[in-house]
């Protein structure tokens, strides 16, 4: 799961291996990802958003894997993180949220 967040805004991109390498780590295979979106639980919603808070940042790029059970177990988040290939794959509209706001239009 990458988790891009502009401004509050939270963009769920999906990434499900469908080769042993890729459900390994799935920069080994690029061939054997299946993309996709999904909603973010309120609980880890709520999560992130204090996350942001405590270090006063407007942009993340969220790190997760989520278990058989549902549960998102967090990895990392990379202030200056690529988001452009979720948006490519996936076509979340991120690149507009930036734009709204860099421009002070509330995303």
């Amino acid at each position: 799961m990458r988790l891009v967040v502009v401004d509050g805004a939270m963009f769920a991109g999906t990434l499900v291996g469908t080769s042993e390498k890729a459900r390994t780590d799935w920069r080994t295979d690029y061939e054997a990802i299946e993309y996709g979106t999904t909603t973010v639980p309120a609980k880890v919603a709520a999560a992130v958003r204090r996350f942001m808070a405590s270090y006063g940042i407007v942009f993340g790029s969220f790190d997760f894997a989520v278990t058989p059970e549902d549960e998102w177990v967090f990895f990392e988040n990379n202030p200056a993180g690529t988001w452009s290939w979720v948006e490519n794959r996936t076509g979340l509209p991120i690149a507009a949220a930036h734009a709204d706001y860099l421009q002070g239009t509330p995303v």
